[in-house]
């Protein structure tokens, strides 16, 4: 088992972050986020406010949208 701890001292969280970030508004449906996940496969999306995209409202995962 990996310790986490000791992982990335040499490193930061940018290093590894996916870039560009993908997101969804938070009025979208939740077949354009499903689309999304697929396409990119990708299994967590942010969720931007709908009214300021440079404001972060939640995520959204695969597992939750498998839900409903």
């Amino acid at each position: 088992m990996t310790n986490l701890a000791a992982i990335g001292h040499a490193m930061i969280v940018s290093d590894l972050m996916k870039k560009p970030i993908i997101t969804v508004k938070s009025t979208d449906d939740l077949a354009k986020a499903a689309q999304i996940m697929t396409g990119k496969k990708i299994s967590e999306l942010p969720v931007t406010n709908s009214t300021d995209s440079s404001n972060l409202a939640g995520i959204i995962t695969k597992t939750k949208l498998l839900k409903h």
